[in-house]
């Protein structure tokens, strides 16, 4: 057998390793309620079920080809640069509402607590801030 995908590969070991770990603690030190016990098998199977099907696409030649132009398609590629965009807009905007969380519960309560509330994303925004610029003039020097 020659291994096709090394990183699908490593995936597919990987959740195979978590699955079976979890069904093996399952068997062992089993939940006292039911519904747990059958959540925690029934999650164990699909993480085998997904741990195999990696595995088996590793080996495969077809589906690690299909697999390498999938990930390299143009328009996944587009899409993926867009989520993560959205998503930096998003995370952007719930910072700047906990920074305005922070500084105003301090300013109406004076309690130090919500100072340290808003020190977190103050970080967060300094460092997005600093790490645009410098990638800016990056990219800006190298196009």
């Amino acid at each position: 057998m020659r291994l096709y995908n090394r990183k699908g590969f490593a995936w597919g070991l990987l959740w195979t390793a978590l699955s079976g770990w979890l069904l093996v603690h399952s068997v062992l030190a089993p939940e006292p309620e039911p519904e747990k016990q059958i959540k925690n098998i029934v999650v164990g199977i699909i993480l085998l079920l997904v741990g195999l099907n990696g595995l088996s696409r590793a080996f495969s030649r077809k589906a690690s080809r299909e697999d390498y132009i999938e990930e390299k398609d143009e328009r996944n590629r587009l899409l993926a640069l867009k989520i993560k965009a959205r998503t930096l807009d998003v995370m952007m905007v719930a910072i700047c509402i906990l920074v305005a969380a922070g500084v105003a519960g301090y300013i109406l309560t004076g309690d130090l607590a919500w100072s340290c509330l808003a020190f977190g994303p103050f970080l967060l925004t300094g460092v997005y801030w600093i790490s645009e610029v410098v990638i800016s003039v990056h990219y800006e020097r190298h196009s």
